[in-house]
């Protein structure tokens, strides 16, 4: 893609971190974008803020760890602007201990946050971009992490991350699509990311 004005740019973990620096980006070049965020008083922030910038925004809460959240979102995303061309799928949370001594409600929340949110928006998109039979982008978000061995359950969930883009985007050269594929793999960002617990849903919580 190499004209992005008036493009729909559809971004999870949007709320904060390298998801809202997307969305900056996003507005900056006239996109309209459709944040995902789990923490909804961020999420609205967010919105008014690069709103009030002229942009044309909205926001949708979103667990995307959840299939039924992404179909919700990627419904509203048509509902309201009848495209997609930008994904980013970008939400990811973190627990850092050894391998066995993760609950296995860390392990369910981790999977299913970073590596299952990227299958679910992967499954759920592609299809509706495909039908389109445009130009678009796929940016999954994995890590430096993703590349390197260790970082425990993390580590894992961002190398499925990068296997997953790789065969992805093998697959639609192969059908010879339009959508084209990216896995970002960022260092150390200043994120809130290590704060992430306080966005963690009840059912996957850690008890003592």
């Amino acid at each position: 893609m190499k004209e992005f004005k008036d493009k729909v740019a559809v971004i999870t973990g949007g709320a904060s971190g390298i998801g809202r620096g997307i969305a900056e980006r996003c507005c900056q070049e006239g996109m309209k974008v459709v944040l995902a965020d789990i923490e909804a008083k961020m999420l609205s922030h967010t919105e008014k803020e690069l709103k009030s910038t002229g942009a044309t925004v909205i926001s949708v809460l979103t667990d995307v760890s959840k299939v039924d959240d992404i179909k919700a979102f990627a419904q509203k995303t048509l509902d309201t602007f009848g495209a997609v061309h930008l994904l980013f799928n970008n939400a990811g949370v973190a627990v850092s201990t050894y391998l066995w001594e993760y609950t296995f409600a860390d392990l369910e929340w981790v999977i299913g946050v970073n590596l299952w949110g990227v299958i679910y928006g992967v499954r759920i998109f592609v299809p509706i971009m495909l039908k389109q039979d445009t130009k678009c982008h796929i940016i999954n978000t994995s890590s430096l992490a993703g590349l390197i061995l260790g970082n425990g359950i993390y580590g894992i969930s961002k190398q499925g991350i990068v296997a997953l883009s790789e065969s992805l985007a093998a697959e639609l050269s192969y059908i010879k699509s339009k959508i084209k594929v990216s896995v970002l793999c960022p260092g150390f960002v200043k994120t809130r990311i290590l704060e992430c617990q306080r966005n963690r849903p009840s059912e996957v919580k850690s008890h003592p």
